[in-house]
Order: C-alpha cells, then sequence, then structure tokens
C-alpha cells in the first residue's frame, strides 16, 4: 500500500471519530441540560429553605410530648440541665461554642413560640435538641468542630558523641627493680637508654661463656 493511501485511510477514520462524537454530544445534550437544571433548582430550593429556616418556623420542627407533662417549676432548671447533657453524650460531633448555641437556642425559640395547643411551654428536651441540631446541620448553619493544630515535635536535644580514646600502644618487659612483666607504652619505651631498653626486654644478654672468653 502506497504512502498516500495510507494517509488517507487514516484520514477518512478521524474524521469518522469526530463525527460520531459530535453525534454522540448531540443525543447526550438534553440531558445533560436537564441535570444542569436540576442541579441549579435544587440549589435555589436549598437557599430558601436555608433562609427560611433561618428567619421562619420550620414545618419539620416536631414537639416533643414529654415537655408538656407537668412537672414542678422548681425542677426546671434541673431538667433542663440533664436534658442538655444527653444531647451533647448522644452527639458527640456537636461542636460547642457561643456561636451555635446562639443559632440553636434561637431556631428552637422561634419554633415553640406562638404554639397554641402548648403555649406555656418552656422546656427543651435532648430530643428536640437533636432533631435542631440535624436539621440545622443538614443547611450547614453550624460551625464544625476545627481540626487540631498538628503538635510540633520537639526538636531532639543534639547528642555530643566523645570518641573513645585509643589503646594505648607498646609491649611487655620486666620490671628492674621487681624482676615482674609490665606492659610498656611507646612512650616510656622512647624515653628508655639503650642499655636500659636491652635490660627491661632482656635482650642481647651476653651469655656466661662468652663473658668468661
Amino acid at each position: 500500500m502506497r504512502q498516500r493511501d495510507l494517509e488517507s485511510i487514516q484520514r477518512f477514520r478521524r474524521e469518522e471519530q469526530e463525527r460520531e462524537q459530535r453525534e454522540r454530544e448531540e443525543r447526550e445534550r438534553p440531558v445533560r441540560e436537564a441535570q444542569e437544571q436540576f442541579n441549579q433548582n435544587l440549589r435555589q430550593l436549598h437557599s430558601v429553605q436555608r433562609e427560611r429556616i433561618l428567619t421562619q418556623k420550620d414545618d419539620e420542627f416536631r414537639l416533643d410530648p414529654e415537655t408538656t407533662r407537668p412537672i414542678p417549676v422548681a425542677q426546671y432548671p434541673a431538667w433542663q440541665r440533664e436534658q442538655s447533657a444527653l444531647f451533647k453524650m448522644q452527639n458527640p460531633d456537636y461542636y460547642t461554642c457561643p456561636e451555635n448555641e446562639a443559632v440553636l437556642v434561637d431556631y428552637i425559640n422561634r419554633n415553640l413560640t406562638g404554639d397554641r395547643a402548648h403555649p406555656g411551654i418552656k422546656l427543651v428536651s435532648a430530643k428536640q435538641l437533636t432533631g435542631a441540631y440535624r436539621r440545622l446541620s443538614e443547611f450547614g448553619l453550624l460551625k464544625e468542630r476545627p481540626s487540631p493544630e498538628p503538635v510540633a515535635e520537639p526538636t531532639p536535644e543534639p547528642v555530643t558523641v566523645y570518641a573513645q580514646p585509643a589503646e594505648p600502644t607498646g609491649q611487655e618487659g620486666w620490671d628492674l627493680k621487681t624482676g615482674e612483666k609490665q606492659f610498656f607504652t611507646d612512650y616510656q619505651i622512647a624515653r628508655m637508654s639503650a642499655d636500659e631498653f636491652r635490660k627491661v626486654f632482656r635482650l642481647g644478654q651476653p651469655r656466661i661463656k662468652d663473658v668468661l672468653v
């Protein structure tokens, strides 16, 4: 096959692929546009609901029958503290801070105000606190617990390494005073006279017969 024919075939294949790609994109365009429109509507709905939850009564808020039972007014503070502690125990992810407390209390007060069936309700149960927390978290209206800052590892103290003293070099000889074996260093050997050196290491000791000759 000639080079020109080969290039013509390759060009034809590229054109076919490009045509198929355009046709596929055209077929999928309505679906893409519908999905984009759906996402846009969903974002708008989410924004409207978010604003409503922040400023108006929430239809999803439910009254807890536990708060309607009569209890002595003197027991209100203890009961409320117990419910608040239970809420935090059941929801360890809740980040306790002034901003979150303000949003949570404002949401509950707004939804309890104007309850004609129970106009005198002043108590909030752990169940209601949990429902409010989850509802507000759903719309990103509460601050999340900040990630702990990384703790810098302490810089290790530099370790001073002392060189071990070299073992003294020398050789073993005999002490001239005691006649016992003793190790003599190179420094001690260097300070010996030639005669002393021969005596210490017993070198060149003349034999008796040589002395008598």
